[in-house]
């Protein structure tokens, strides 16, 4: 997986297929929209939003190279390996309130 985001909004499809396949914006990272943030390009689960939700690696999941694009991606062999992320307000959503996931 090459990256996470969570945002505290819920987006339309034209907004997430407009930022698919692209890095975030400084500005958008900024914007206090993007709850969580994950590339893994710094070879880790280093959460590059304003609320610095990093992730601790478990069971079997390893930050990788990737082989066509350079960088690092995350690697889950989808039995026992996740990452976990500290409990924070910024990813706590009420019922009512929307919020996106991409992946």
């Amino acid at each position: 997986m090459d990256e996470v985001r969570i945002w505290n909004v819920a987006r339309t499809g034209a907004e997430i297929q407009d930022a698919m396949n692209r890095r975030l914006t400084e500005q958008e990272v900024a914007s206090g929209r993007v709850a969580g943030y994950w590339h893994f390009d710094y070879g880790n689960a280093t959460e590059q939003s304003l609320f610095g939700n990093h992730g601790t690696l478990k069971g079997s999941a390893k930050i990788v190279p990737k082989v066509l694009a350079g960088n690092y991606a995350l690697s889950l062999d989808g039995r026992n390996d996740y990452v976990e992320i500290p409990n924070h307000p910024s990813i706590n959503f009420a019922p009512d309130v929307g919020f996106t996931i991409e992946g």
